[in-house]
Formats: C-alpha cells, sequence, structure tokens
C-alpha cells in the first residue's frame, strides 16, 4: 500500500520522507498549495507574544517581518519550524487548538496575544482568548489555495485501489471528496484506506464509504506515522 498525503507543500514531503525512514511506502499528493499573503506591520508591544497555530504561519511570519517575540505553537512540529526560524518557544500545546488555548490561558501571564493564522483558519482562537480578558489579535499572513483536480498520482491509484489516503485537516478531507466526486471517482473510494490526523478529519467523511477510516490517537506526526504503520497493508 502505497500512502498518499495531502498535505500542502513543503509539509506532504517532509511527511512522506518520515514515513519512508520508517519503513513506509508513501508519496506526496498536495491538494492545496499556500502562498504568503500582503498585510501591514502588526502593533506588537514590547511584551507580546507570537502564537502559531501551523507551521505555515511561522515561514509567513519569517518571510514577511521576521520579527523575534516569544512564541508558543499548537505542536512540537510547529515548534520544530519556529526554533528553526530563529523564534525562542516558550510553549506548546499537545498539537491541537483547544490544548493551546489551555497553554496560553496558564502561561500568557497577561502579556497581549498576535495569532498568525490562515485565511481559513478555524478554532477561534482569538475569540476564546478574549472572553477569558486576554489581549488577542489575529494577523492572517497565508492562504491555503485549493487544486482544482485531483493530482494524477492520486487519482491512479484511487482508480487501481488498495492503496491510502493521508489526511491532516478537516478542510482537506471535504476538499479531496469534493473532488473525487467532481471526477466520478466517489464509488472508487471504496477501495481506498483513509489515515486521519484527528476525529475531526475523520467526521469530514462520514458520508462516503473508504475501505477503511483510521485515526491516530494524538493530532501529532508521531501519532499519524504509527497509525499508518499499524495499517500497511
Amino acid at each position: 500500500m502505497t500512502l498518499f498525503i495531502t498535505r500542502p507543500e513543503p509539509d506532504a514531503s517532509r511527511t512522506v520522507d518520515t514515513l519512508r525512514q520508517k519503513g513506509l511506502d508513501a508519496a506526496a499528493s498536495p491538494l492545496m498549495t499556500t502562498r504568503f499573503l500582503s498585510a501591514p506591520m502588526p502593533d506588537l508591544p514590547a511584551n507580546s507574544i507570537l502564537v502559531f497555530t501551523s507551521a505555515n504561519g511561522v515561514r509567513a511570519w519569517s518571510a514577511l517581518f521576521n520579527i523575534k517575540r516569544p512564541a508558543f505553537t499548537v505542536g512540537e512540529a510547529t515548534a520544530t519550524t519556529a526554533r528553526e526560524a530563529g523564534l525562542e518557544v516558550e510553549a506548546c500545546g499537545g498539537g491541537d487548538v483547544d490544548a493551546l488555548f489551555d497553554t496560553l490561558c496558564q502561561l500568557s501571564a497577561g502579556r497581549p496575544v498576535c495569532h498568525i493564522r490562515g485565511r481559513h483558519s478555524t478554532g477561534q482562537l482569538t475569540q476564546r482568548l478574549r472572553s477569558e480578558g486576554i489581549k488577542a489579535d489575529a494577523v492572517e499572513l497565508y492562504e491555503a489555495e485549493a487544486a482544482r483536480a485531483l493530482p494524477a498520482n492520486l487519482r491512479e491509484a484511487i482508480t487501481v485501489g488498495g492503496h491510502g489516503v493521508g489526511v491532516f485537516s478537516p478542510r482537506s478531507m471535504r476538499l479531496f471528496l469534493d473532488l473525487v466526486r467532481s471526477e466520478g471517482l466517489g464509488a472508487q473510494v471504496g477501495k481506498m484506506r483513509a489515515i486521519c490526523l484527528s476525529p475531526a478529519v475523520a467526521q469530514q467523511a462520514r458520508d462516503i464509504s473508504f475501505l477503511s477510516v483510521h485515526v491516530a490517537k494524538h493530532p501529532t506526526l508521531a501519532a499519524f506515522v504509527d497509525t499508518a504503520q499499524l495499517r500497511r497493508t
């Protein structure tokens, strides 16, 4: 079984490399392309915190502004990207926005928060922080543009059957299913396994019949890889 990874680049290829290091057959098959957005310089007090809910947020911030502030991240993968960009990571959540919210409530210590996010981000993190009395603003610095057709390698894999698709966000799963249906491959999905990063991703697949749907125990790359290893055949 080849597992086709639908994340945008460069994360798709990095995930493929990680899977191959574990002896799994994997291929990059991005369903979205990330582009940075133009935005004015945000007003950052000297004691502010940068909050990142994706590695793409870190990349966009570094490319557009590269201002150093303490960083809080959604998980370890985003934290690694932040450290590579020269940011000091104070803390990270357990891989999802709910855990990050709890971490910020405990450790922000009254400092203002600037959430670097994508145009299609969900979770309403800034609103939730404000409801707890934390000064929080959001800046949209990137957008993930949806593909208009299935990548050729993924389309062929669906037709042949016996392979898997790795999906990391609810939006990616919705996009995958929309493209599958628009290209007349809905019935063929029944020959594919789906490996999902979280229950929220799997929930989007509730009205289509995969051969099987498997969910990582935690919304982390390590847990995703563990799930893929268990379902490698």
